[in-house]
């Protein structure tokens, strides 16, 4: 994740600082490569 993302996950209440967190940012990464497949496809 980059400042790029930042606006987004805000929606969800997650902030730069929870990306601290190894769970957390586990879970953001799952959500943004989910996300870049339903768009893309499994490419």
């Amino acid at each position: 994740m980059n400042s790029s993302n930042f606006q987004e996950l805000a929606k969800f209440g997650v902030n730069p600082q929870h990306l601290l967190d190894a769970c957390v940012a586990s879970y953001v990464a799952a959500w943004h490569l989910k996300s870049k497949i339903t768009k893309y496809g499994n490419t």
